[in-house]
C-alpha cells in the first residue's frame, strides 16, 4: 500500500522518497527530516518495500531513505533501481548486513538507534557529495568517449 503522504512545499528543490513500513517510524524520520531540512524538501513515503523500488526506478527523487526491515536481503535490488543516493536506516543492524549494503552502492547505512538530527544530517550531506562526484566524474568520462569519437 502506498501512502500518499507528502510534506513539504510544492516549490521545493529537495525531494526525498522515505520507504518504510511502520508508520510510526516513519513519522520519527520525517520528524528528524523536518529539523534537519526545515521547508526546504518535499517528502514522499511509501510502505511497501516492492512498490518504493518502483518509485526509485522512475528517478523522481534526489535522495532515497530506506528503513525496511528486509532491506538486506532486497539490498542489490535496492540500490540499484535508481540513480540517486540511497540511505539505509537498519532496525537490526549487524556487521554482515552493514558490508553487503554498502557494497551494493547505498551511500550510508545507520542503525535506527543511532539515528539523530546530527548522524542523519551527516549521512544525508555525504550521500549527496558522494552523488555530486559520482555525476561529474560520469560526465567527464562521457566528455571524453565524445572527444574520441
Amino acid at each position: 500500500m502506498t501512502s500518499p503522504s507528502n510534506t513539504g512545499s510544492a516549490s521545493s528543490s529537495f525531494n526525498v522518497l522515505l520507504i518504510e513500513e511502520d508508520p510510526r517510524t516513519a513519522e520519527r524520520i520525517s520528524e528528524l527530516l523536518q529539523d534537519i531540512l526545515g521547508n526546504r524538501y518535499a517528502r514522499d513515503w511509501i510502505d511497501d518495500p516492492n512498490l518504493g523500488i518502483e518509485a526509485m526506478r522512475n528517478g523522481r527523487h534526489d535522495l532515497y531513505l530506506v528503513a525496511d526491515g528486509r532491506v538486506a536481503e532486497m539490498a542489490s535490488e535496492i540500490v540499484g533501481a535508481c540513480n540517486g543516493p540511497v540511505i539505509v536506516l537498519a532496525a537490526r543492524p549487524d556487521d554482515e548486513s552493514d558490508l553487503r549494503i554498502v557494497a551494493a552502492g547505498a551511500a550510508d547505512y545507520v542503525p535506527l538507534d543511532d539515528l539523530t538530527p546530527d548522524r542523519l544530517e551527516r549521512a544525508i550531506h555525504h550521500a549527496l557529495v558522494r552523488q555530486q562526484g559520482i555525476l561529474r566524474t560520469r560526465q567527464e568520462i562521457e566528455a571524453l568517449t565524445n572527444e574520441k569519437t
